[in-house]
């Protein structure tokens, strides 16, 4: 089961949890140094490790298809722009960790669930690294830790990223002291798609900037102090601005809702920002909204390369948002 499609894991402001481990092969160039033949080389190499995974080749795919990996976050942006030889993913069966090989690191093991619980992401990243650590050799330095192409990610080289969705403390204003706040306690705050990207509906992903001298257990224990207090300082948030204008905000999320069920063309950058006022107006407990976990499917499946999957019409603008606001109305 994706993350989306999970009913029994939603949370008021967490959308979902990512643990992310970096391993590379010993004596074994980094794939920036790779060729297209030498990264088909470690493809090979690494899916012997992972028996039960099932191997998707992205030389075999076509830009849609990648670009639909990364916009559902099982795999970079980057990696999905990549040059597709001798990449590709091992997904596992209850698509729920996806490994991509050769994107900066030989691997990027990712386990991913619904809602705010990294202690379960940690449990399914750790099944699959036991796999790779057990059938091959990594590279590894008794005093850095495992070694990266990236620096930051020396030590257990181990990443643990929330995505959040913080409309209060958008509204309200309060996201340029939360920015700094999380810097100091070493953590970052950015777009949803990572660095540089931009935080469209209010959703934001937060995660640990550096995992030397620090254990996994250490990291997920400040992720979660942290993620908690977030929580708490955004529904906070949320109640002092409904409790101080009820009328306004109302109004305004049922408008949102109007804008959605009756459109007949809608672009993805429109319908997040509706689909935030929604999501907030399910938090507040509003009568008559869809539930979160309709609107986080939705908010997946109404992306751009999911629907050109489904309707290979849909290259054209004007036709993919006839057809985003056609599965909206139907949804809603």
């Amino acid at each position: 089961m994706y993350w989306y499609e999970d009913k029994a894991s939603k949370h008021p402001v967490v959308l979902s949890t990512r643990v992310r481990f970096a391993r590379n092969l010993k004596d074994t160039p980094f794939p920036s140094r790779l060729n297209a033949e030498g990264r088909k080389k470690i493809c090979e190499k690494v899916q012997t490790a992972f028996s039960g995974y099932r191997f998707c080749d992205f030389e075999k795919l076509g830009d849609t298809e990648r670009s639909a990996y990364g916009e559902t976050h099982l795999c970079s942006i980057d990696f999905a722009k990549a040059d597709p030889a001798g990449r590709g993913l091992l997904i596992n069966e209850d698509n729920s960790v996806f490994i991509m090989i050769n994107e900066e690191d030989h691997l990027r093991i990712q386990a991913i669930v619904s809602g705010f619980d990294p202690q379960k992401a940690l449990e399914a990243a750790n099944s699959a690294d036991s796999l790779f650590l057990n059938g091959c050799t990594a590279a590894f330095d008794p005093k850095l830790g495992f070694l990266t192409a990236c620096p930051t990610n020396l030590g257990c080289a181990m990443r643990v990223s929330c995505m959040v969705h913080l409309p209060a403390l958008t509204m309200a204003k309060k996201l340029p002291s939360l920015v700094k706040a999380t810097d100091q306690l070493g953590f970052t705050l950015r777009g949803a798609f990572g660095e540089g990207s931009s935080p469209l509906g209010s959703i934001y992903q937060i995660s640990n900037k550096s995992s030397f001298d620090r254990s996994e257990e250490q990291i997920v224990e400040a992720t979660k102090k942290l993620i908690e207090q977030i929580t708490q300082s955004e529904l906070q948030c949320r109640k002092t601005l409904y409790e101080s204008a009820p009328v306004i905000l109302e109004d305004r999320i049922y408008r949102s809702l109007g804008t959605l069920k009756y459109q007949r063309r809608i672009s993805y950058s429109e319908f997040i920002e509706k689909w935030s006022d929604l999501r907030l107006g399910a938090s507040l407990e509003l009568q008559d909204l869809p539930s979160n976990d309709v609107l986080d499917r939705l908010l997946v499946e109404l992306m751009q390369a999911r629907l050109c999957l489904e309707d290979m019409r849909c290259t054209d603008p004007e036709t993919r948002d006839a057809l985003r606001a056609d599965k909206l109305r139907r949804a809603l």
